[in-house]
């Protein structure tokens, strides 16, 4: 059973579109979610009571037992900040001050499901992105995964080639897809236009900061159902090395209950204390999951400031190929030969530009460097290839019309 599991979770995609950021904001996060979620409701169904009441000797009959024990499940309960709470007067007249409503306990496992949701919808907008440019990074990398495991040399060396040459297919089509000047400008004072050949990685930084809204926005978010829960931790730490972590009154275990009670000819109404036995689990649920959701803020803050730079930086671009084409085994690359210089200008801004940099920059994030040097290579022998039988013809068929003047 543990293998079989350990076999499905290998086997979910955690997108591959993306790089360690993404994988953790599309997958990671989302199982995390689920499987609080899911803990959650497998408890109930473990017959351990959500709630259990102090009733009133006066609810002789157990269904107003039951009946008043999930009521209070399904109501709000809240925690008394002072005795006057317990006066004669009725729930509303009570000063806000002197309760705390505990709005949660009902709603937890949906809240799980729902933070899954928000960590999981930027994928959707990423992948029509991509295949609106017909950019297909998971068959990339599943290609390149092959060529890493292939332990035959000729094998690797084949299916180097092969990529190599789905990529200057790739690269080429786009390359004739180069549009006007007109839409060239258009491109440059509109940031979502898709007529310039930076559309991919600006996308690619509207989904960066729409993760960071995310993972940021969902501390605050939470706050609708937990008063203060962005400060929740930084609360538990200070109460802990104080010594009043059991003073807290986010999940207390002891919460109070009105419920009105009608009779023929005798309304009255009731308080009465509620042991909130899933509070044990919620309380430590919630504190993790606090942790963790700020270690998630921090990472892809971080991410996402270096994608920046990344993306908008021209200097970056050409450094970042020039590295690899330097490492790679099989480039007839020589950095100090002035013909090359040129020729890697070429390649790098008329030929890959700042999408196709962006697409190896995807492509290394689920792979080893080593390989991509391999790749890299490849593809600068057959566009150097390419360009130097382009120019032969272009010289044999200008002979040939000098002659014709001749």
């Amino acid at each position: 059973m543990a293998e079989q599991f350990a076999r499905f979770v290998r086997g979910i995609n955690l997108g591959s579109e993306g790089d360690g950021v993404d994988r953790l904001h599309f997958g990671r996060t989302p199982m995390v979610c689920m499987f609080f979620s899911g803990f959650l409701v497998l408890i109930k169904y473990m017959q351990i009571r959500p709630m259990l009441c102090w009733i009133p000797y006066e609810f002789t009959n157990d269904n107003w037992v039951e009946y008043a024990t999930y009521y209070c499940y399904v109501s709000n309960t809240f925690l008394p900040m002072s005795r006057n709470v317990f006066a004669d007067n009725a729930i509303e007249q009570i000063d806000n001050g002197d309760v705390y409503w505990l709005k949660y306990y009902q709603w937890v496992p949906l809240i799980f499901i729902s933070v899954a949701i928000f960590f999981y919808l930027p994928r959707l907008l990423w992948q029509g992105v991509l295949e609106a440019e017909g950019i297909n990074i998971t068959a990339m990398v599943r290609s390149v995964n092959g060529f890493e495991s292939a332990l035959n040399s000729a094998s690797r060396e084949k299916q180097c080639t092969s990529l190599a040459r789905y990529l200057r297919a790739h690269f080429s089509s786009k390359k004739e897809q180069t549009s006007s000047g007109f839409k060239k400008l258009m491109g440059k004072l509109c940031f979502f236009s898709r007529s310039d050949a930076s559309y991919v990685g600006r996308m690619y930084l509207v989904l960066k900061c729409l993760q960071v809204t995310v993972s940021v926005g969902i501390l605050f978010i939470l706050n609708v159902w937990l008063d203060g829960y962005h400060l929740y931790g930084i609360k538990v730490l200070i109460s802990a090395f104080q010594g009043t972590y059991n003073q807290t009154h986010a999940f207390p275990l002891v919460s109070v209950c009105e419920l009105d009670k009608r009779d023929l000819g005798d309304d009255k109404e009731y308080r009465f204390q509620c042991l909130l036995t899933m509070n044990l689990f919620n309380e430590k649920i919630f504190v993790l999951f606090w942790f963790y959701l700020v270690y998630v803020a921090i990472v892809t803050i971080i991410n996402a400031f270096f994608w920046f730079m990344k993306v908008l930086t021209n200097r970056n671009r050409e450094a970042y190929i020039g590295m690899l084409l330097r490492l790679s085994k099989s480039a007839e690359f020589d950095i100090n030969n002035e013909d090359h210089k040129v020729l890697f200008k070429e390649f790098v801004q008329k030929y890959l530009r700042p999408d196709g940099v962006f697409t190896f920059r995807l492509i290394n994030a689920n792979t080893t460097t080593v390989v991509m040097h391999e790749i890299t290579g490849k593809l600068w022998n057959l566009w150097k290839e390419d360009k130097e039988n382009k120019e032969a013809l272009k010289s044999v068929g200008s002979g040939g019309a000098e002659r014709k003047a001749i």
